[in-house]
């Protein structure tokens, strides 16, 4: 995260009633749960959702035999 972005954060947190991090990946139960949060969690104006995507390590790339 460069200056800029931080001073932005910094900003625009000074009004935010909370903030809360999601754990997300490509699935479809990734896309259920932002939805949910959404929904039951998040008032429009006071909070702050931020997506934390999650990709699981390459330990291994299959070769052709």
């Amino acid at each position: 995260m460069d200056t800029q972005e931080e001073a932005e954060v910094t900003e625009s947190s000074s009004n935010v009633a909370s903030i809360i991090g999601l754990a997300v990946s490509s699935s479809k139960s990734s896309k259920y749960a932002v939805k949910w949060a959404l929904k039951n969690f998040c008032d429009r104006e006071r909070t702050r959702l931020m997506l934390i995507h999650v990709r699981q390590k390459v330990t291994l790339v299959p070769t052709p035999c």
